[in-house]
């Protein structure tokens, strides 16, 4: 797009300025207009075929739901980890360093019965939520969390959002504003989890 404009803007300050423009020049323009031209159309029509799977809703309750599920198979290894850790200890049972590994196990144990009772509410609001979405909240919601999706991230947009979004009557930009909070904090998670292994 910059450069069929600029090429536009060059071709008419030789024509106004007087100069020639050469017939080889002028080929070579028509064509850089031509590509880019191409390069245009094959983004119209992916966004258009990007378009018909934003308004699925039943995209949204998948991705939306199937972070749920992701979410408790980490917490429920986060758990399983603590206790190989705990079980792989040399530390004496009476110290603070065993006493730690243990209370490590029952907050990841706890965390992961936490993640499955959330995950049951979930399945059952998220549906009913996604179906009271207007279409413009639909396609926004699931086009901001295309690029999550993509990059492999699992965003914690739960059901207590999505009341928000709902009892807010939030816009495009609302909803692009509240997504993008939520993938920084999943980045954040991924780079935390990263250091932490």
């Amino acid at each position: 797009m910059y450069k069929k404009k600029l090429l536009s803007a060059l071709v008419a300050t030789a024509m106004i300025g007087g100069a020639s423009f050469s017939a080889v020049y002028a080929e070579e323009a028509e064509q850089e207009q031509e590509q880019v031209t191409d390069v245009e159309k094959e983004a119209v029509d992916a966004a258009v075929t990007d378009g018909k799977k934003f308004d699925d809703p039943v995209r949204l309750e998948e991705t939306l739901i199937g972070w749920q599920e992701e979410l408790v198979k980490t917490a429920e290894q986060d758990w399983k980890d603590a206790e190989e850790e705990l079980d792989n200890s040399t530390a004496d049972p009476d110290s603070d360093e065993y006493k730690a590994l243990e209370q490590a196990v029952a907050d990841t144990e706890e965390a992961f019965k936490e993640a499955e009772t959330n995950l049951v509410k979930e399945k059952e609001l998220l549906p009913e939520q996604i179906a009271e979405l207007t279409e413009e909240q639909l396609f926004a919601l699931n086009r901001s969390l295309n690029n999550a999706t993509n990059n492999g991230l699992i965003v914690d947009l739960d059901s207590d959002y999505m009341q928000d979004l709902l009892d807010g009557n939030y816009n495009k930009q609302q909803i692009n504003s509240l997504t993008k909070a939520l993938e920084e904090e999943a980045k954040f998670d991924k780079l935390s989890d990263k250091f932490a292994a």
